[in-house]
């Protein structure tokens, strides 16, 4: 049976919306973005709040109804969505964790058409969470990757500049319009003669996406989404007909070749072959639009520290050091390969055997603990500790 809970006339249903989640753990709901596209969700996606229980608006939340939900199974809402030409965009969190099914495998509706002015840009990717910035235009395209695949991207300019720049669009959220408040990413804290801003979760944690879903849900009147790159695919499954067609080919390269700019998709989507000692430029695509410019120890961004200088500024870091690899092998930019700021790209190669990722963060995070408990700020990682002025 097909559940629908909406707001009307100043009378919230989110507390029926969060009863209903508590008694059919196994169902789906269709988050209404538009009258013609809905985002499908797991009733337990951590996108609405994690439980149960679910948070109630006696706790202070009570905004998850500002945006129609409906809510039934996954077969159920596809139908429905169907009968009436509402196009569906998996939510990839719940696809991943199983909470959905059915049609994962299917791609989602076409990217919007044409040129859209005055938009607000929600860019994920950073230690706090998003940055948000105006552009004056901005408009999405498939567009061709060096060595072959394609990749969605978004071409926009920011407000009160002229330069066109290109981002990814699974990393954006774009909603109409400019004057929208500020998000909070920050706890702030004031004490006698400074400021500290300290993030509100830690980097990369499934908290910002929800809090990010608040933010727009608070947001009256209702903001028109134009695209969620969220539910959109990652530059790797756009690959997909590339792999198929190059698998098939005979492709040989010579023993000798190590300094040879090739470079081809072989096996699972997001595999990349590279000769020896070869730092392959799609590889490093591949990589930052899967995990962003923030660094994978600290978590800080080049343009957190540096502004506009910084931007799209960042190392990527081989977990296995090339230097050490006696043979061809394949690169999986997604699990092979992590941005690192220089910093902390000096730091894991200064011992004569590499700290592994997780080591290095592990000690900037007993710095920072430490650091906390002192009631100072470390100079590491200033968009997490926090900075003051």
């Amino acid at each position: 049976m097909v559940t629908e809970f909406l707001d009307t006339d100043g009378a919230s249903a989110h507390d029926s919306f969060q009863a209903w989640r508590s008694s059919h753990q196994d169902e789906a709901v269709l988050s209404m973005e538009s009258t013609t596209t809905a985002t499908l969700h797991g009733t337990r996606c951590q996108h609405f709040g994690s439980g149960p229980p679910y948070f109630t608006a006696a706790d202070g939340f009570d905004l998850l109804t500002l945006k129609r939900k409906v809510c039934a199974t996954e077969a159920e809402l596809r139908e429905w969505a169907a009968s009436r030409g509402v196009g569906v965009n998996p939510c990839q969190h719940c696809l991943r964790r199983g909470f959905i099914h059915g049609e994962a495998s299917s791609e989602p509706g076409e990217l919007p058409a044409g040129t859209f002015e005055r938009a607000t840009v929600f860019e994920s990717g950073y230690a706090h969470g998003f940055a948000q910035f105006e552009v004056s235009r901005v408009h999405f395209h498939v567009a061709a990757m060096t060595g072959g695949g394609r990749y969605e991207a978004a071409t926009l300019v920011k407000r009160g500049t002229r330069k066109n720049l290109s981002m990814a669009v699974n990393r954006l959220v774009v909603i109409a319009g400019w004057g929208h408040p500020k998000l909070a990413t920050s706890n702030v804290e004031r004490s006698a003669g400074s400021t500290s801003y300290t993030a509100k979760f830690p980097a990369f944690s499934k908290e910002w996406d929800v809090l990010l879903d608040q933010y727009l849900a608070s947001l009256t009147p209702a903001p028109s989404v134009i695209v969620d790159g969220r539910t959109r695919p990652t530059p790797g499954r756009l690959l997909q007909d590339t792999v198929q067609a190059r698998s098939s080919e005979s492709l040989e390269l010579r023993e000798d070749d190590a300094n040879s700019s090739l470079s081809l998709l072989e096996g699972a989507v997001e595999t990349i072959l590279a000769t020896r000692f070869e730092r392959d430029r799609e590889a490093r695509r591949l990589c930052l639009a899967h995990h962003g410019y923030a660094c994978r120890c600290c978590g800080l961004t080049m343009r957190d520290l540096y502004g506009e200088l910084g931007e799209d500024y960042i190392h990527v870091h081989h977990k296995i050091p090339l230097s050490e690899v006696r043979q061809e092998y394949a690169v999986d930019p997604v699990k092979d390969l992590v941005p690192l700021c220089p910093n902390c790209h000096a730091m894991i190669h200064r011992s004569t055997t590499p700290l592994s990722v997780e080591e290095l963060a592990d000690i900037v995070r007993g710095r920072r603990r430490g650091a906390a408990q002192l009631g100072v700020a470390a100079d590491v990682g200033i968009a997490s500790l926090g900075f003051r002025s």
